[in-house]
């Protein structure tokens, strides 16, 4: 009978932001036996795991892991790892210290037990049983210098456990969604339609700018055409095809060419006045090796290509290329670049340097850049039935860690978006989560337009 409480479980899935309710009992060391090969028999090659361990004073705390546990006699790095305490002393003292970064988190050794830390932070099984949470070993210490057993922190505190239990994890896609950790208000539709309809580019009486200009790239169908569809919606009350979508078929891609779409609200849509929006979305061919390489994207950021250029057929964009604009003005340049990838395609190495090498080049130009990853209801079922949820899954944050660190785009800068796909009519919390971005996504052309301004102070005289 499993001795962790259902409250332990709740607690324990929110600091890893994997949503379960019920794991799976690996290792019981009262009923498995108190040796490591009874733990490696039980835990090794199980994936995400976490133990819980229940000493004499009635103490309860353990250790959080997404790497397998093996017996190779190395330690492995984990990013994800975390300590925790639940209680301390018989009182609820909930408490999660995070990695110190030194990678040495978890320590696989046959002759061991669960062994976090290089040291070490916990050790259950082969020297001790000890914890010494220092802040050297591995893990952070706790800001009152006790270690998470609720005893005073010495050198290599020894314990006595009464009881410890190992779980796999496993996300339950019927656990309670979490709070989430971006707000959105999903009753702001009014709200973001008028900021839509009054927007204007910051300066851009003084720049000659008449709308700001944002461009799109992304791997074939992962959704550039169908987010400009889902704002055209918005404009036209119904749900808009402006933009073809889909692939032509394998990896190749539907868009062919360089499209520059404005938006021409229809006068019934509430909030919306009868004129084009001051914004532009470009859209281009999906990146694939086979097409034009991020180095062309230069021409397209400066505003050198015009509307309907045929990226397929002109795959090497010169000066030379037909319709090439020499010297083209501010207000045909590209003033926020959006790169698009699938959730699933996060940990894809050649998507990520992509999108590094696009970012930089967009950089060199004061150009910031944004990304969206898309079709996370397939990952996340219940979003595709309710988009509200779209952040209450942490796991999202990972990725967004991960997409972060390799891009070297900051987080804020980094959106989580469901975009339509089978619905017949508009969502209204499709339509805010799209607006939303958007905002943001102006904002940062708006942000763009500040610095040509700090640098060129005289167009402002």
């Amino acid at each position: 009978m499993p001795k962790t409480t259902e409250a332990d479980f709740a607690q324990i899935s929110k600091w890893s932001g994997i949503r379960f309710t019920h794991p799976k009992l690996l290792w019981d060391s009262e009923v498995h036996g108190r040796t490591a090969a009874s733990f490696h028999t039980n835990c090794d090659n199980k994936g995400p795991t976490f133990l819980v361990v229940q000493t004499n004073n009635d103490s309860k705390f353990g250790g959080y892991t997404t790497e397998n546990w093996v017996a190779s006699g190395a330690y492995k790095a984990d990013p994800n790892a975390f300590l925790f305490c639940l209680t301390r002393n018989g009182q609820p003292s909930p408490l999660k210290l995070a990695r110190t970064g030194n990678n040495n988190d978890i320590y696989c050794h046959a002759n061991y037990g669960p062994t976090f830390g290089n040291g070490h932070d916990i050790v259950l099984i082969g020297t001790g049983p000890y914890v010494h949470n220092s802040g050297t070993h591995g893990f952070q210490k706790p800001a009152n210098g006790d270690s998470i057993c609720g005893l005073a922190l010495g050198q290599n505190t020894p314990i006595q456990f009464t009881w410890a239990e190992c779980y796999s994890v496993v996300e339950d896609p019927d656990a309670v969604p979490m709070e989430p950790w971006v707000k959105i208000n999903w009753n702001g539709r009014e709200e973001l339609i008028q900021f839509l309809s009054s927007y204007k580019p910051l300066f851009g009486d003084k720049c000659a700018v008449p709308r700001s200009n944002i461009l799109f790239m992304g791997s074939p169908g992962v959704g550039k055409s169908s987010f400009i569809n889902a704002v055209d919606g918005v404009c036209k009350g119904r749900p808009s095809t402006l933009c073809p979508t889909g692939r032509g078929g394998g990896l190749t891609t539907y868009t062919e060419q360089l499209r520059k779409y404005i938006f021409i609200p229809t006068p019934a849509v509430k909030g919306f006045k009868d004129k084009p929006l001051n914004f532009s979305i470009w859209d281009t061919m999906g990146w694939h090796p086979e097409f034009y390489a991020s180095g062309e994207l230069g021409y397209i950021l400066d505003g050198n290509i015009p509307d309907k250029f045929n990226l397929a057929q002109n795959k090497t964009i010169t000066p030379r290329s037909p319709g090439f604009v020499a010297q083209p003005t501010l207000a045909q340049q590209v003033h926020h670049l959006v790169l698009l990838v699938a959730l699933s395609d996060c940990d894809d190495a050649d998507v990520l340097a992509r999108m590094r090498n696009c970012a930089t080049t967009a950089r060199a130009r004061d150009v910031r850049t944004s990304i969206i990853l898309t079709r996370v209801d397939e990952r996340w079922k219940d979003v595709g039935e309710d988009v509200s949820r779209i952040y209450t899954h942490e796991e999202g944050k990972k990725f967004i860690n991960t997409v972060a660190n390799a891009t070297a785009v900051t987080e804020g800068s980094i959106f989580l978006l469901k975009n339509y796909s089978s619905e017949q009519h508009l969502d209204s919390n499709i339509d805010v989560l799209t607006m939303f971005i958007l905002k943001r996504l102006l904002e940062s052309c708006d942000d763009f337009f500040n610095d040509y301004v700090q640098q060129n102070p005289g167009v402002l005289e």
